[in-house]
């Protein structure tokens, strides 16, 4: 039986921006310090690594040195901003569309040993569609919201607990209403966020395999593997008979690194070859079906004294066929490309 807990290990992963995309279109390290050459290093003491989470072992080399990647993350306030670019290209290969997201949040975590929860504040959000200017969303500037890490899906049906009523009616900063595909796409851009940020990045809260399982450089685990397909009706427009199967992901810690000064931990994670029918409601009483293969990879940084994400490169790659009324409409290429980077404020 699947639990809540491991659907939404799976729903953040879904490409909807393949079934929406297409609608639209059709419908509208360390090491520097070691080159100092005036006087050799003295010996590490065995407790010395602690504040980096490694247990060190005489001269042993740090990339020998086993680390504990599934600390608790410090309490500070972080700073994030995230652009992700949607690529659509048709059968030849050629561009149909390109989109894009920008925002910035402000996270003040709560103390999880005390039961508290972290509160997100959205400072800045900006999107821009096709040939279109890149506008705002007036009303998600200064919006602050609860979130809950051990919370998959709440009592209302909602991923992550992120709010639906909040992206219904939005208008950007012209004063003119977002298409529900759009305004669909910018609630799942929050999604993508806390996905990266606070699952792939920190340890599994209800002891499942996760970065917690990663101890020394090269090690690799398999996060999940299931046999059946896992559904998809997770509100707003996507519909009943929305199905995802995914693939055998996996997490690799394949190294160290510097972020912004900071050491850091280099993840590798691959999603696998999955594979999903999205069926969404292109117009009243009008449903478009998308069945695709989906693959993602990337890297995730994660710092090696607060245990925050520092940075994350991942690309997402569907190949699809969509079909409104049993015919066939397009066959579609989607890249999307997102970009998370930590920053000082």
């Amino acid at each position: 039986m699947i639990t809540r807990e491991t659907l939404v290990r799976w729903l953040w992963r879904i490409p909807v921006c393949v079934a929406v995309m297409f609608v639209g279109q059709m419908l509208g390290v360390a090491l520097v310090s070691a080159l100092a050459l005036e006087l050799p290093p003295p010996p590490v003491a065995v407790d010395e690594g602690a504040q980096f989470g490694f247990r060190a072992q005489g001269q042993e080399s740090i990339l020998t040195q086993q680390y504990d990647l599934g600390r608790e993350r410090s309490l500070g306030p972080q700073y994030y901003h995230m652009d992700v670019k949607i690529i659509t290209r048709a059968s030849d290969g050629s561009r149909a569309n390109v989109e894009t997201y920008r925002m910035r949040l402000t996270g003040n975590p709560g103390d999880l040993s005390a039961g508290e929860v972290d509160k997100w504040t959205c400072t800045w959000f900006a999107l821009k569609t096709g040939d279109g200017p890149e506008v705002t969303v007036p009303a998600l500037e200064g919006w602050s919201y609860d979130f809950n890490r051990s919370v998959a899906i709440d009592e209302h049906g909602q991923v992550l607990g992120i709010p639906h009523a909040k992206f219904e009616n939005l208008t950007d900063n012209n004063g003119n209403k977002l298409a529900a595909i759009v305004a669909y796409q910018v609630y799942n851009q929050f999604v993508q966020f806390h996905a990266y940020v606070d699952q792939i990045a920190t340890a599994d809260l209800d002891g499942g395999k996760g970065i917690q399982n990663l101890k020394s450089i090269g090690d690799r685990v398999v996060l999940d593997e299931f046999s059946e397909d896992l559904p998809l009706t997770v509100g707003l427009i996507i519909k009943e008979g929305s199905v995802y199967k995914p693939g055998e992901e996996t997490l690799e810690f394949k190294g160290l690194s510097v972020v912004d000064g900071e050491p850091s931990a280099l993840l590798g994670i691959d999603g696998g070859e999955g594979s999903y029918t999205m069926v969404i409601e292109a117009m009243p009483n009008v449903d478009a079906e998308t069945v695709g293969g989906t693959r993602f990879f990337g890297d995730v940084y994660v710092d090696l004294v607060s245990m925050w994400l520092k940075k994350a490169e991942i690309t997402v790659v569907d190949v699809t066929e969509t079909s409104i009324g049993g015919s066939v409409v397009a066959n579609t290429t989607i890249e999307s490309h997102y970009s998370i980077r930590a920053m000082r404020k």
